[in-house]
């Protein structure tokens, strides 16, 4: 707490025209206060102690939760902590904007009583309501990707509007249209790539886990986290039966175990890494991946990887929680 005294002593001694830090979050402007803090555990790829730097930024309803965690270069972090404490102080507190009516006039006898602008605005209040009787009535394919025309008042224009069935539940659309994908994945030909930081993550399904560094010009530069040995995976399995799939049931991830990866010089041992397989599925952006990487134990990591494939195949598992998929192609 004395260093935070510290900070809080610095701020109040700052003078009103001292331009504060800023941080853009979700498209807005935000100033924070940063916390270095220093001497984490050894890193054995830079041989130097991990550093992070702590962004706190205002947020009325925050509860000084995590916003977000990246590497920013090899072992150096960088996190953003939501707290509504910094909202007490006006230099932080974001300020909101003024909002003026604007009255309309109409000009003379032939001008139109209703803006142009209005006109759109219900228009979209029109596909609003279109939109939730779709909804209600999912189960009829007549409106599917059908194209429905509404007529604004009196400019002479059509709006063309295209109206989709939507649901919150997985339909297999992904099965059903590619299935070619999917056997692509199983064979570790088709890999699901993500990361925001410095290192990017490239996981092959029954080959290989890799954490990579790419820049322009540059020859990439990769770790591997852990290779694919099925013997390795079941002993895992067998050490922690609770790993293990309940029968009976879909699960809702499965776990993979992956081993053998490249020495680590901190603990004189191979990396290590388990893959957590979990579907997800977004309706409004179907192909979105989702992969992070955490490392609980010195070069001992976990991979979660969220993807609407998963979706496809975790519904049809054998008892080590691998994936029973058949193909004819």
């Amino acid at each position: 707490m004395d260093d935070f005294a510290k900070y809080e002593k610095i701020y109040e001694q700052m003078d009103d025209s001292l331009k504060l830090p800023m941080i853009n979050i979700e498209d807005m402007q935000l100033p924070y206060i940063e916390v270095n803090m220093t001497g984490g555990t050894l890193c054995d790829l830079s041989n130097k102690k991990r550093f992070t730097r702590v962004l706190y930024v205002c947020n009325e309803i925050g509860k000084h939760e995590l916003y977000s965690i990246k590497e920013t270069t090899t072992c150096e972090y960088e996190v953003i902590v939501l707290s509504s404490l910094l909202c007490l102080s006006p230099k932080f507190k974001l300020k909101k904007s003024i909002e003026n009516n604007i009255n309309c006039h109409v000009m003379d006898k032939n001008t139109n009583k209703v803006p142009k602008g209005f006109e759109l605005g219900d228009i979209e209040l029109e596909m609003k309501t279109q939109k939730s009787k779709v909804k209600q009535n999912i189960g009829d394919s007549f409106l599917e990707s059908k194209t429905i025309l509404i007529n604004t008042f009196d400019n002479g224009k059509e709006v063309r509007i295209n109206f989709i069935a939507e649901t919150d539940d997985y339909d297999g659309s992904l099965l059903n249209s590619h299935s070619h994908i999917i056997a692509k994945f199983l064979r570790g030909e088709y890999c699901l790539t993500g990361g925001s930081g410095w290192w990017k993550y490239e996981f092959c399904y029954g080959k290989s886990v890799n954490q990579f560094h790419e820049e322009k010009g540059e020859k990439r530069m990769i770790i591997n986290l852990g290779k694919w040995n099925l013997d390795s995976h079941i002993e895992w399995i067998q050490k922690d039966l609770s790993r293990k799939p309940k029968p009976g049931k879909t699960p809702k991830q499965v776990w993979h175990y992956y081993s053998s990866g490249d020495f680590c010089e901190l603990t004189q041992r191979p990396r290590t890494v388990e893959v957590k397989l979990k579907c997800r599925y977004d309706p409004s952006n179907p192909d979105s991946v989702a992969i992070y990487l955490m490392e609980p134990r010195t070069c001992e990591y976990i991979l979660g990887v969220e993807s609407p494939i998963i979706c496809d195949l975790i519904s049809n598992v054998d008892e080590y929680g691998i994936f029973q998929f058949s193909n004819e192609e």
